[in-house]
């Protein structure tokens, strides 16, 4: 089992960012972000599972964030059973409201795909072996493209040579790009309302 904890992304994310940055750039949430994920250690199925589930509560809490608020103590709209109740639910309509980009939301979903075949096996997933491999590289190729890549995670590692250190440099850019969006996330300004007896 590779470790991908042993790669060391606190320094790759030393190296990305300058000193000049640190009035705009939130190093802090970024260095939360790494010590939550290398607490996990080098279990990559615990890894996938765990992260997803973070990823699934940021996208909740970003669209509350931005939904109008509920009366009367929890929010029911995002119990298991009600729309909202899925992480597949809350990627779709995050996209649809302009909450998160197409990237974003196809990095979700794939994601997804691969925390779906961890949850599903009793063993441990190797990352180097297809399907996972090709899910490994598309979550890779769709985080290192962001212009922002190279300041949180320096260059990009070659999944297919290190797909446990791809992948959690992957997570670390997700998780903390979501925690961000939650962070400066505003309600809704709607310009038009329906409502009964608007005529009188």
């Amino acid at each position: 089992m590779t470790d991908a904890s042993k790669s060391d992304p606190e320094q790759d994310v030393e190296n990305a960012s300058g000193a000049d940055d640190t009035k705009l750039f939130p190093r802090d949430l970024l260095n939360q972000t790494l010590a939550w994920l290398r607490q996990l250690g080098g279990d990559e199925r615990l890894m996938v599972i765990i992260a997803t589930a973070r990823l699934d509560d940021l996208l909740k809490r970003l669209l509350q964030a931005t939904m109008l608020h509920q009366g009367g103590g929890q929010d029911s709209l995002f119990d298991s059973d009600r729309p909202l109740g899925t992480f597949s639910s809350r990627i779709l309509l995050a996209f649809r409201l302009g909450l998160i980009d197409r990237d974003y939301e196809s990095y979700l979903q794939a994601l997804r795909r691969l925390r779906n075949d961890a949850a599903h096996s009793a063993e441990h997933i190797d990352l180097a072996s297809a399907p996972h491999i090709d899910r490994v590289v598309h979550l890779h190729t769709l985080a290192s493209k962001s212009p922002i890549w190279s300041k949180i995670c320096g260059e990009p590692t070659d999944p297919k040579q290190d797909p446990a250190a791809a992948l959690f440099m992957s997570l670390v850019f997700a998780v903390f790009n979501g925690e961000c969006a939650v962070l400066s996330a505003k309600p809704f300004e709607v310009e038009t309302c329906v409502v009964l007896n608007c005529f009188e």
